[in-house]
């Protein structure tokens, strides 16, 4: 594991947190997402929907130091 938290236990709050209905991908490939086309996998990709969301997400990282 790249990152020094536990992917699995953020997800878990991210999923109970909420509406639950923040997409996410393992392992995405972000080279996929750059103009240059560089950029190895994400330990985690988060794709929130709405504002709330994202507030959701942030309070999540800030209250576990993520």
């Amino acid at each position: 594991m790249l990152c020094s938290f536990d992917i699995d236990t953020y997800i878990s709050r991210l999923e109970a947190y909420g509406d639950g209905g923040i997409k996410y991908e393992r392992g995405c490939p972000l080279s996929s997402l750059t103009t240059f086309k560089i950029g190895g996998p994400a330990d985690i990709f988060l794709m929130p929907k709405t504002e709330e969301q994202i507030a959701n997400v942030l309070k999540i990282a800030k209250e576990n130091s993520y």
